[in-house]
């Protein structure tokens, strides 16, 4: 908020000082007549209050001279700090779109109210999920992991699919706020699944399991008997994945 001075400093007279010469000089302050002034007025989305909004008080030139921020119950005020005049205001939150710029006049001795109706960003109604998807083993990135989402009450319906990229990473946005089932899939690794209820910015890292290969081993013993005993055997060889 912009610091207003409340007294006025008065010149002093001329004076000539010479070399080595001292002067002791009085100064006046005259204090500035500030007139009562009171601007006031609530800030809603849809009739409900909106807290911590900011309310930004601009010159003709749209220029920042003050600004507050609304109470729990979407109240903001101005008290003795606007001489009379005319300024702009707007108003701003975090996830809505920014106010219209509304033009008032202050008289002194005067109480003025002007509220404001904010809407929220549609860019905000949606869900942006995005992440990366680690090797759990050595958290070594993995590029081209399929991930898929799907609602929690319709889990044959698919929102939306995407791939990760070289370095793992990927995204997913335009989704509606809800529960969903998110799967991530790898020829290479075990299939995981998660259920989560995304809102707003969501970012959810996953780990995957390598799927091993082992060599399992089958052995067939044929005996033969000659003039001398001989024992002949052959192993067959089966690689199944695990």
């Amino acid at each position: 908020m912009r610091i207003t001075d409340i007294y006025e400093l008065k010149e002093s007279k001329t004076f000539i000082l010479s070399p080595s010469q001292q002067k002791k000089i009085n100064l006046k302050l005259d204090k500035l007549c500030i007139p009562k002034t009171l601007l006031t007025g609530t800030i809603k989305y849809r009739d409900i209050p909106i807290g911590n909004a900011t309310i930004q008080i601009l010159n003709s030139n749209c220029k920042p001279l003050y600004c507050t921020q609304s109470n729990k119950y979407g109240i903001y005020s101005f008290k003795n700090i606007l001489a009379p005049g005319k300024y702009q205001l707007m108003a701003t939150k975090d996830r809505f779109l920014t106010s219209p710029i509304k033009k008032v006049k202050i008289y002194p001795d005067t109480i003025k109210r002007l509220d404001f109706n904010l809407y929220k960003n549609p860019i905000t109604r949606k869900v942006l999920l995005y992440g990366t998807i680690y090797n759990n083993y050595n958290n070594k990135c993995i590029s081209n992991a399929k991930i898929t989402v799907r609602p929690k009450d319709n889990p044959s319906k698919i929102i939306a699919t995407t791939r990760s990229n070289k370095s793992g990473q990927y995204l997913i946005y335009n989704i509606p706020h809800s529960d969903f089932i998110i799967t991530v899939s790898h020829p290479k690794y075990k299939q995981k699944t998660i259920c989560r209820h995304l809102k707003n910015i969501s970012k959810i890292n996953f780990k995957l399991n390598k799927i091993r290969e082992s060599c399992k081993f089958n052995f067939n013993l044929i005996i033969r008997a000659y003039d001398d005993e001989i024992v002949f055997y052959e192993i067959k060889s089966k690689f199944r994945k695990r």
